[in-house]
């Protein structure tokens, strides 16, 4: 499993690495626009990432925003969506 955790708190992020690296590779990103670019190489070559742990309070760009470019971007590849949550 190839897991990406975008969080603008370093606490987070190695807390939920320390939760999640024991199924697999951790990918960290420290705000949104830093996650859509991994997120878009991820898609480009073919290893995808399995879960997206998503901050939504973060600056530069925020969780909701993150998350509709990331659809958008699932589009130009053809990527199914088979479910879709916000948890607030």
């Amino acid at each position: 499993m190839k897991s990406l955790i975008v969080d603008d708190d370093h606490v987070n992020r190695k807390i939920g690495k320390d939760i999640l690296h024991p199924y697999g590779e951790c990918v960290l990103a420290k705000n949104g626009k830093e996650a859509v670019v991994l997120f878009e190489q991820t898609l480009a070559s073919h290893s995808a990432f399995s879960l997206i742990l998503l901050d939504i309070v973060m600056p530069i760009m925020n969780g909701q925003d993150t998350l509709v470019k990331m659809r958008m971007i699932e589009r130009r590849f053809s990527v199914p969506v088979l479910n879709e949550a916000f948890i607030i």
